[in-house]
C-alpha cells in the first residue's frame, strides 16, 4: 500500500530547480521517502504520527487494516474521529502527557467490536518527536495487537483456578473418613439429647422442665457446631476467583488444624501449636492460605508415621518478622531425600510412592501469588520444616473482590 503523507514533506526541502544536480538530489530524496514508507508498510505493528494539533499525519498499512479504514478516512483526522469510542479518552490523555512533559507513554487499551462483540486488546508506546531545536512537534506511536496474549493469560488463570479447585477436592476426598467422623459427633449428641427429652416427656410424674430446657439448648449448640463444620467444608471446596481481604493469620491456622484434627488422632500424631499473639491482619485469600496449610500439615502427618518407632510430632507456628508474618510446619519424620537435580516444589516431583507431585507445586503457586515463596529445610528434630512469610505489604490484586 502506498501512503501519500504530508508529514514527510519536510524530508524533501530541496527545491526542484533547473539545475541537474538539484533535480537528481530531489529524485533521490523522493525515492528514499517512498522506500521508507514501503518498509513501514511491511511492519505488522501499527505505526502512526500525530502533529502538535492532534491530527494524524501518517499511518502504515497495519494501522489501516486493524481499524478497516482507508488513508483518506485517517489522515488529518483526530483520535476522536478514528479510534473506538472506548479508548479515545485514555489515548488523548496519553497524548497530552507526551506534549506537556515530553514523556514516553505506554498504555494498554481494550475495546469491543460493535458488530461481533469480540474483545480486542492493544499495547501502545508513544514517543515525543523533536525538531532540530529540541521542540516537540509531534508524536510517534507504535501499537501492537496483544489480543491473543491476553486471551492466553485469561485461559491460564482459568486453568490455574481449576487446578487449585481440583487440589482442594483431592485433599477433601482423602480426608473424607475423618470429616464424616467429625460431623457424626454433633449428630450423635443431638440424637442422645433428643432421646433424653423424649423419655422425660413420657414420664409425666417426674417431668423436669429445667432439664428438658437444658437438653434443648445442648441440641441447638450441637446443631450449630455441625452447621459450622459443613460451612467450613463448603467454603473450602467451592471454586472461586481470588478473594483477598484483611484476615487474622492465627485464625487461618486454627481453622486449618480443625480439618486435620481427626486425621492426626487416627495416626496418633500430636500436633503442637506456637502462635505469636497480636499479629497484624494481612490482606490474603483466606481459603487459599488454608489450602496451603492443609497440604503442609497432611504431608507432615504422613512423614511422621513413616517411622513408627519415633515419637511423632508436628509443630505449626507463627511469628512476626520484619518482612511479615512467618508460618512454619515442622515434623520429626525422616526428612526430604531427593536427587540433587530435583526440586520437590516443581510439578510432578514427589517422594511418595503413591503421590503425583502437585500438592507442594500448587502450594508454592499460591504462596508466590501472595508475594512470598515456599521454602523447606532440615530441622533439629530430624525432620523437615516447610514455611513461608506473608508480607505485611500484601495488596489487593486489581481484580480481587472482598467476600
Amino acid at each position: 500500500m502506498r501512503l501519500e503523507h504530508q508529514a514527510f514533506d519536510s524530508l524533501d526541502p530541496l527545491p526542484i530547480a533547473g539545475d541537474q544536480g538539484s533535480r537528481q538530489l530531489a529524485a533521490e530524496a523522493a525515492g528514499h521517502l517512498q522506500l521508507l514508507i514501503e518498509l513501514l508498510d511491511t511492519i505488522s505493528d501499527r505505526i502512526f504520527l500525530i502533529d502538535d494539533l492532534g491530527r494524524v499525519t501518517f499511518v502504515n498499512a497495519a494501522f489501516l487494516n486493524a481499524y478497516e479504514l482507508t488513508s483518506d478516512e485517517v489522515l488529518g483526522k483526530s483520535a476522536q474521529e478514528i479510534l473506538p469510542a472506548e479508548i479515545v479518552s485514555e489515548c488523548q490523555k496519553a497524548d497530552r502527557s507526551v506534549f506537556e512533559r515530553g514523556e514516553t507513554i505506554r498504555l494498554e487499551s481494550h475495546w469491543k467490536d460493535r458488530e461481533t462483540g469480540a474483545l480486542y486488546w492493544s499495547e501502545t508506546h508513544k514517543f515525543p518527536m523533536l525538531d532540530s531545536t529540541g521542540k516537540i512537534t509531534g508524536i510517534v506511536g507504535i501499537s501492537r495487537d496483544i489480543t491473543a496474549r491476553r486471551k492466553a493469560e485469561e485461559e491460564l488463570k482459568r486453568s490455574e483456578s481449576l487446578l487449585l479447585h481440583a487440589s482442594r477436592l483431592s485433599s477433601l476426598g482423602e480426608l473424607a473418613a475423618g470429616i464424616a467422623h467429625e460431623v457424626n459427633q454433633p449428630l450423635f449428641s443431638i440424637l442422645n439429647y433428643a432421646k433424653a427429652v423424649e423419655n422425660k416427656l413420657q414420664d409425666e410424674q417426674s417431668l423436669d422442665l429445667g432439664a428438658i430446657r437444658e437438653w434443648i439448648q445442648q441440641i441447638k449448640r450441637e446443631a450449630t457446631r455441625g452447621g459450622k463444620i459443613t460451612q467450613r467444608l463448603k467454603s473450602f471446596v467451592k471454586p472461586a476467583e481470588t478473594h483477598r481481604k484483611p484476615s487474622a493469620v492465627n485464625q487461618i491456622v486454627l481453622d486449618s488444624l480443625e480439618f486435620m484434627a481427626v486425621e492426626a488422632r487416627d495416626v496418633n500424631v500430636k500436633i503442637e501449636i506456637s502462635l505469636t499473639k497480636d499479629l497484624p491482619d494481612l490482606v490474603v485469600d483466606r481459603i487459599q492460605i488454608q489450602q496451603v496449610l492443609v497440604n503442609l500439615l497432611k504431608n507432615a502427618l504422613e512423614a511422621c508415621v513413616v517411622d513408627a518407632s519415633a515419637n511423632p510430632r508436628v509443630l505449626i507456628s507463627t511469628r512476626l518478622l520484619s518482612a511479615g508474618v512467618e508460618i512454619t510446619v515442622t515434623d520429626n519424620g525422616p526428612g526430604v531425600v531427593t536427587a540433587s537435580d530435583i526440586n520437590i516444589l516443581d510439578p510432578f516431583q514427589t517422594t511418595k510412592h503413591d503421590g503425583i507431585g502437585l500438592g507442594l507445586a500448587i502450594s508454592n503457586t499460591i504462596v508466590k501469588a501472595h508475594q512470598s515463596e515456599l521454602i523447606y529445610h532440615s530441622n533439629t528434630w530430624g525432620g523437615t520444616t516447610f514455611g513461608f512469610v506473608l508480607p505485611t505489604t500484601c495488596e489487593i490484586a486489581p481484580n480481587a473482590k472482598s467476600k
